[in-house]
């Protein structure tokens, strides 16, 4: 194992005497103790032990006989995160909580390998507390919410409990929606046994491809993706669902704008990323 490759360890720990987390890695994947106590810190390892899985952030962890370590190490990341941190936009600053723009290839919030590259960990980098109560997927760019206080979270749960906060997306799906141009439906076909709305409305057609204008009612996971892939026009380049849909530039996906009362004011909020998609560009 070099420092070079991707590290991905899963094995339990036999052994009857304690050691340190840290010690027995280094044993394992010949990494330095100083790069797999980074790794450890950020959040890429992980212990499942009588009380379950668990994230261990801390360098002085010993191992138990029996323990089931996880341990996820990627050497692009420190880089990648540099690169995706430059991309990310302040659209709104509430301080108690900010709207921002999220670049695609981010998370929203820490993965196995650890905090970088995620919403939340560039929220620390700024001083702040990250509270995710949106999240968009990894392949999906856009305007998102984060809370920067328990009182946000709590206030934004509970407006997206009770419907109060409007999201509206872009996407450009395969295939020729024959309603045409201009023409608007919803897709309400339950998702996990749950009831699921999604509205859209036919912005462009070329190339075998239709651009819709989508807003989501109810917010299920892959919500968009699912839909639209059960109806026959699968979103492109999305890696998960549908077929003759991939390419090599990404989902096209796209949350341009979000509306949401104020928590304070109670006044409407209207945040536009200023950002759409085009078939052809």
């Amino acid at each position: 194992m070099s420092e070079n490759n991707k590290i991905i360890l899963k094995e339990t720990f036999k052994e009857k005497d304690e050691v340190k987390a840290v010690d027995w890695l280094a044993k394992k994947t010949t990494l330095s103790k100083i790069k797999i106590k980074a790794v450890v810190e950020s959040g890429g390892l992980w212990i499942r032990n009588k009380k379950g899985l668990g994230c261990i952030r801390r360098n002085s962890t010993v191992l138990h006989q029996g323990d089931r370590v996880e341990f996820y190490y990627d050497p692009n990341l420190p880089t990648l995160a540099i690169s995706l941190y430059k991309k990310v936009e302040l659209l709104y600053d509430g301080q108690d909580f900010s709207v921002l723009y999220k670049p695609t290839g981010m998370l929203s919030q820490e993965s196995k390998y650890g905090e970088l590259c995620s919403m939340s960990h560039y929220i620390k980098t700024l001083g702040k507390s990250p509270f995710i109560v949106q999240r968009l997927d990894r392949e999906t760019e856009g305007v998102m919410i984060v809370a920067h206080s328990k009182q946000a979270a709590a206030y934004f749960s509970t407006q997206t409990k009770n419907n109060n906060i409007f999201k509206y997306y872009h996407a450009i799906v395969l295939g020729e929606i024959k309603s045409g141009i201009g023409s608007k439906a919803e897709i309400t076909l339950p998702l996990d046994g749950k009831n699921s709305i999604t509205k859209y409305s036919v912005q462009e057609i070329a190339n075998g491809k239709t651009l819709v204008d989508i807003e989501i009612i109810s917010g299920r996971y892959h919500q968009i993706r699912q839909h639209f892939n059960l109806i026959g026009h699968p979103l492109i380049g999305d890696p998960q669902y549908g077929q003759g849909n991939k390419n090599r530039s990404g989902l096209k996906l796209l949350a341009y704008r979000i509306q949401f009362p104020h928590p304070k004011s109670k006044s409407i909020i209207d945040i536009d990323c200023q950002k759409r998609l085009k078939i052809l560009e």
